[in-house]
């Protein structure tokens, strides 16, 4: 999809007609959820692709203002829905115990579309709304169509993720779809601190649907985020510089969605600078995980456990069968008790 300034557009060509109507029935149905059309000639210049922001936006949003670059308040994309719902009806498990801070609103720029092709001719467009002060966008997510009178939206519903250097796709989970939005975060403190987050939006039917992350006994993780490296640093009582680390993949194989998971415990003596940190413990997990109704639904990792278990800035001595992993053979051997017992 190409998109091209106004000034292009308007000196190119006139908009006939951009007739945008929810016509989505009940039960499956070829009918676009929403459409834009164009006529005549001008029809065959945008089935080329050859498209402005101000018009994008208008296809995918309400209450959007063409003159200012402005979406009035409350946000809707262009089936009636609000992209933001009322604090009350979003699930706390998904914005956790501390939402992030909305910032303020400023006009839309041709940045805040993210546009990805898809092999079938259409495309996956995400048009950032909103911001928020953890790096967070939010926004219709949406798969068009050029038809051959404009432009059809059969898809569409909200999505909030990491919005730096972001990049967006589908891969197939059984029957349906699933999207896959991988980015990164920076501590705000720290602009050097950085992660890669992978963030998880079914597509049920014709709509992005946003579902908790929870363990099978229902227990809340969090939003369906997957982030793929961290680490944390702890000192023992004994002067020990104790780091633990994660390093996450998620997997999509032959439509079933896997994390692999490995959790790697080092001890360095800061008093022998020179000498290398010594391996305490590692492990590794391989986590499916199932789309339900409500939630999707996976094992609980090896992170939090491990923090738990081994986090204690006191010192604690192994107890008995549970030997320090002095080399590689018996971190194996762990990784793989470890593996076995998560099953």
């Amino acid at each position: 999809m190409r998109l091209v300034h106004r000034s292009r557009w308007f000196a190119s060509l006139a908009l006939a007609s951009l007739a945008l109507s929810g016509c989505k029935k009940e039960g499956k149905s070829d009918l676009p959820i929403c459409k834009a059309e164009v006529a005549g000639k001008e029809a065959a210049e945008v089935a080329d692709g050859a498209i402005p922001p101000d018009i994008l936006f208008l296809i995918l949003l309400r209450n959007f203002d063409r003159n200012t670059m402005q979406l009035k308040r409350p946000g809707q994309d262009c089936s009636g829905r609000a992209i933001e719902p009322k604090a009350e009806a979003i699930d706390s498990c998904i914005v956790g115990d501390e939402p992030a801070k909305r910032l303020p609103e400023r006009p839309l720029t041709e940045d805040d579309l993210l546009i990805e092709a898809l092999d079938d001719g259409r495309q996956l467009v995400w048009a950032k709304t909103g911001e928020y002060d953890n790096g967070e966008a939010v926004g219709p997510i949406a798969i068009t169509e050029w038809t051959s009178r404009g432009v059809a939206v059969r898809a569409i519903g909200t999505l909030r993720a990491q919005k730096d250097r972001a990049a967006i796709r589908l891969e197939a989970v059984g029957a349906e779809q699933m999207l896959v939005v991988e980015s990164r975060h920076c501590d705000p403190d720290d602009p050097k601190n950085c992660s890669r987050r992978i963030r998880l939006l079914p597509l049920i039917g014709d709509s992005f649907t946003d579902k908790r992350l929870q363990t099978e006994d229902g227990a809340c993780i969090g939003s369906a985020e997957v982030t793929l490296y961290d680490e944390k640093l702890v000192t023992l009582d004994n002067g020990i510089e104790r780091k633990f680390e994660v390093a996450r993949s998620v997997e999509f194989e032959e439509g079933v969605v896997v994390i692999n998971e490995q959790v790697t415990i080092k001890d360095k003596d800061p008093t022998q600078p020179d000498l290398p940190a010594k391996l305490f413990r590692r492990a590794n997990v391989e986590r499916s995980l199932n789309v339900g109704m409500d939630a999707i639904v996976t094992q609980g990792g090896l992170w939090e456990d491990m923090l738990s278990k081994h986090g204690s800035v006191e010192v604690q001595e192994p107890a008995a069968g549970d030997e320090a992993a002095a080399d590689g053979d018996a971190a194996a051997d762990e990784a793989a008790a470890v593996a076995a017992d998560a099953e």
